[in-house]
Parts: structure tokens; C-alpha cells; sequence
């Protein structure tokens, strides 16, 4: 992992802004709605995995666990997008045990992400 001397974690920023001006081409609207439809989208599918782990429904989680590595890689957030595969394979393994440790990490880094989105969506509108 490279280390980000200029964060004050010394970790990089959880979204890779190139990767985001690639799939907008400098649209900036485009941008806007990529990042709302993100932003609603992911959090709907955090929830779903937080009460599928509780209620042990494992197709549940990696569903959704699925969707959000996928929707995550696409937006260049990989951090977020690889803890979110660990979680699918934990589902798809029937290893519901190790989804509760998971996902805690997958919080973390979801909120980092959803606040860096969040001030790139205050800055472009």
C-alpha cells in the first residue's frame, strides 16, 4: 500500500480520483450524478450486509458484498472494493463466522470513503 505522506493517517486517499476522471471524461454533471448514485447506493448495500450478517443469511451477504467490490473497483475506491470481496468469499465459503470481523474494517473504510465523496460532491457543485 502506498503511503500518503500529506493525509495525516499516512494512508492514501480512499478513492483513486484518476479512476473517477476516467469513467467521467471531465463531466463534471456526470460526475455529480456518478457520485449521488454511488453514495445512495453503497449505503443501502452496507445496511443489507450489517443485517444479513446478523441474521446469518449468507446469500444476502455476498450479494451484496458482490455488488459493492464491483460498484467500489469501478469507482476507484479498492480499498473499499476489497474488503467488501473478503466479505463475499467468507459468504460464498458459508463461513459466516468470519463476515461479524470482516466487516467492521468495511465500516471504517466506507466512511472514509462516503466523506471524501461527499467533499468532492461539495466541491464540483
Amino acid at each position: 500500500m502506498n503511503m500518503n505522506p500529506d493525509h495525516p493517517s499516512g494512508q492514501p486517499p480512499p478513492v483513486d480520483m484518476r479512476r473517477l476522471a476516467e469513467i467521467t471524461d471531465g463531466d463534471i454533471t456526470f460526475e455529480r450524478e456518478m457520485l449521488d448514485l454511488f453514495l445512495s447506493e453503497f449505503t443501502k448495500r452496507i445496511d443489507r450486509i450489517a443485517g444479513s450478517i446478523s441474521e446469518g443469511n449468507s446469500e444476502i451477504i455476498r450479494r451484496e458484498a458482490h455488488t459493492l467490490a464491483g460498484s467500489s473497483a469501478n469507482m476507484g475506491a479498492d480499498y473499499l472494493g476489497d474488503l467488501a470481496r473478503d466479505i463475499e468469499h467468507a459468504a460464498r465459503e458459508g463461513a459466516l463466522e468470519r463476515c461479524a470481523p470482516l466487516f467492521e474494517p468495511l465500516r471504517v473504510e466506507a466512511e472514509r470513503v462516503r466523506a471524501f465523496l461527499e467533499s468532492r460532491l461539495n466541491e464540483i457543485s
